[in-house]
């Protein structure tokens, strides 16, 4: 791929990074905030998808009185933001969540390297249900008991990062570079030396190390911010001080987890496995030698059963 130039003639590189909540996206995110000359766009899609006049999920109430519409964020504006020249910059990075895409695929925009950061689903969904239960004053879980779907895409989030990246791998012949979040924790300074040879970026030490700080100059929606005040999607990640090396890999006892969080798991987990065997491994690992790339959903729909969706009054899905 074309990397964009300067009008002095020097290249730009330009990143798409594609997740799902809680898959330490917003720290990832931060790394690349300790980049010099660059611009970054934090979840413009996801803000589509949820509040922009397109958008596919119906808030509470609540969520309406203090957001509103964010009329702006159109799926052609969004492409349009992220195709602008930014002549005084390096890097152009941005970070989004691959649900929020929904098959709008001549909404993805050009001249970017595509990149995709995964994480167990179980740590995945665990983390989900605690944070839309917490809210933003103890003892709000008592009261919401939200199910672990609630405001979830019908593929769980992991369906459609699974067939965004089939989609990228297929329309440009090339398959966009995968980062698993654990191997990350194991070596954040071997993945992320990997990861910015792969996409073109100059590695830096500090993109492992920053101070912890509120405001970031990103483009971010309004909404994301009220968002973040009610429910604190991003306090860890602005509140942490770099990426932080684990020496040994945690896992989740699946037991221990509530019966919806168990079967949405169950239903992902072979989404996450096509994609986790395509992942830029750690050099200590063992190559599979049976990797393929799969369309799962051509296999028997019988294979994995859907939970099904309880639709309240107010739209929202529990």
């Amino acid at each position: 791929m074309d990397m964009p130039r300067h009008e002095t003639g020097r290249s730009q590189t330009r990143v798409m990074l594609w997740s799902t909540p809680r898959a330490l996206s917003t720290a990832f995110l931060r790394s690349i905030h300790t980049l010099d000359k660059c611009e970054i766009f934090n979840e413009p899609f996801m803000t589509a998808w949820h509040f922009g006049p397109e958008r596919k999920y119906q808030p509470n109430k609540l969520i309406s009185f203090l957001i509103g519409c964010e009329e702006n964020y159109s799926y052609q504006w969004i492409k349009e933001q992220l195709e602008r020249e930014y002549v005084d910059k390096d890097v152009v990075f941005c970070k989004d969540f691959a649900y929020a895409i929904d098959g709008n695929w001549d909404a993805i925009p050009k001249g970017y390297k595509h990149t995709f950061l995964i994480r167990d689903p179980s740590k995945v969904m665990k983390s989900w249900k605690e944070r839309i239960n917490c809210g933003p004053l103890p003892g709000m879980g008592l009261i919401w008991k939200r199910s672990v779907s609630f405001a979830m895409p019908p593929g769980y989030m992991y369906e459609e990062l699974h067939d965004l990246f089939i989609h990228l791998r297929d329309t440009t012949g090339e398959a966009p570079l995968i980062l698993d979040a654990d191997d990350l924790l194991a070596d954040p300074k071997q993945m992320m030396r990997k990861y910015c040879k792969a996409v073109g970026l100059t590695y830096r030490e500090e993109m492992l190390h920053w101070e912890p700080e509120e405001k970031m100059k990103w483009h971010v929606a309004y909404s994301n911010l009220i968002a973040d005040k009610i429910m604190g999607w991003y306090s860890d990640a602005m509140n942490s001080d770099g990426i932080r090396q684990k020496s040994k890999r945690s896992r989740v006892d699946m037991d221990s987890l509530p019966d919806d969080v168990r079967e949405v798991v169950k239903f992902v987990q072979p989404f996450y496995d096509v994609l986790y065997n395509e992942r830029l491994r750690l050099d200590c690992d063992i190559v599979d030698s049976h990797a393929t790339f799969v369309k799962l959903k051509d296999q028997n729909e019988n294979a994995f059963i859907l939970p099904e969706k309880e639709i309240s009054d107010d739209g929202r899905t529990h």
